[in-house]
């Protein structure tokens, strides 16, 4: 298998350019989850002695101490780009009717569950003896 990131075993294809997000010192915060309380359309990851800040609206984190503007390679920072490829699929996946069975936000389900989540199909692909068995697609 050549070497690439890969979801599943399919390989998922990134540009050689840089990305811009927010970083601060883990040290700082050593507990994510007020500020996930705290961001719509921002989300937090943290990786050794960083905490990165992605999404569709960096300005959120501008509030918060530390969190400074930086740009890097999807290849300098392999955990993050992980965290991002795997968090894109989950969104697309309950975007189109999959629910994920904790019923938490993606990021608190995949740090709950260490990366791990299982999500299913909303509704039932095959229901017998009067809903009382109910069959649902999954993914884990």
């Amino acid at each position: 298998m050549d070497v690439g990131y890969y979801t599943n075993l399919f390989e998922v294809s990134l540009a050689d350019e840089e990305i811009t997000f927010m970083e601060a010192e883990r040290s700082r915060y050593q507990d994510l989850r007020e500020l996930r309380a705290s961001l719509k359309r921002a989300r937090v990851y943290a990786d050794r002695d960083s905490v990165y800040g992605y999404g569709k609206d960096l300005s959120e984190l501008e509030p918060f101490d530390g969190f400074a503007e930086t740009s890097k390679r999807f290849t300098e920072v392999p955990n993050l780009t992980s965290r991002m490829i795997l968090e894109g699929y989950l969104d697309e996946l309950t975007s189109n009717g999959f629910e994920l069975r904790d019923q938490l936000p993606v990021a608190e389900a995949l740090e709950r569950r260490k990366g791990r989540v299982e999500i299913f199909s909303g509704s039932p692909i095959l229901e017998l003896a009067v809903g009382r068995v109910r069959l649902f697609r999954s993914l884990t």
